[in-house]
């Protein structure tokens, strides 16, 4: 993150010069995790769209951007504290099945860091391509589902599927840290949770300054907030 210190030039500058290294790498991922998907019981001749959903694809966006010019990228945006006290009460300290390692959310500081320079990859991502991130707020997930859905599947130009609201009675395997969230469906107990905690949390609020606020709204095609 040489940017934080010598300014948005730098960021650009590293990008060009891993960019060949970097969409080698990915190429190399989604033509393995295409042969998984063929080997997989959920895929079939009919399957149109695969996902991918790891947390660390916000660094990638120009090079998916290039790579799949027609790739539905979706950032999800959540109110920072509740998506910071989620991470610490997790306690995400050890490495995960990617070898990344989730050492930053053992701390505060560690958080209020690593947050503030993803809010900035994501800052930086929006001036550099305009309108490619559709960006998709949780609070309007949660508290406007089908609508939302909706948004994100004719953006996606696919076919509305009623049982996509039941997605929670899917019997499939879940292996993250959110399974037996998954399965309970969607609920709204999680909105504004860090609240009740607000006593011992400022601190992490106040080491975010202005990053503890997030205004960004959902702007999928056709999404109107209720």
């Amino acid at each position: 993150y040489a940017y934080k210190t010598a300014g948005l030039s730098a960021l650009v500058a590293y990008t060009k010069s891993v960019a060949d290294t970097v969409m080698e790498g990915m190429n190399e991922r989604w033509e393995s995790n295409l042969l998984k998907a063929d080997q997989g019981a959920e895929v079939t001749t009919a399957t149109k769209r695969l996902v991918d959903k790891q947390n660390i694809n916000f660094h990638f966006v120009p090079y998916i951007h290039l790579i799949f010019p027609n790739a539905l990228i979706l950032h999800m945006v959540r109110e920072p504290m509740d998506v910071l006290f989620s991470a610490y009460r997790l306690d995400l300290n050890n490495r995960d099945t990617e070898g990344n390692n989730h050492d930053v959310t053992s701390s505060f500081e560690g958080l209020a860091n690593s947050y503030g320079k993803y809010r900035d990859v994501m800052n930086y991502w929006d001036e550099a391509l305009p309108g490619r991130v559709m960006h998709v707020r949780y609070e309007d997930l949660v508290n406007d589902f089908e609508a939302v859905a909706k948004a994100v599947i004719k953006a996606a130009d696919l076919d509305w599927d009623p049982s996509i609201i039941d997605f929670h009675k899917k019997e499939r395997a879940i292996n993250t840290p959110s399974a037996n969230q998954v399965r309970q469906g969607l609920y709204t107990r999680s909105v504004q949770r860090w609240k009740k905690y607000e006593e011992f949390l400022n601190p992490l609020k106040i080491l975010l300054g202005n990053n503890a606020i997030y205004d960004q709204e959902t702007n999928l095609p056709g999404y109107k907030r209720k």
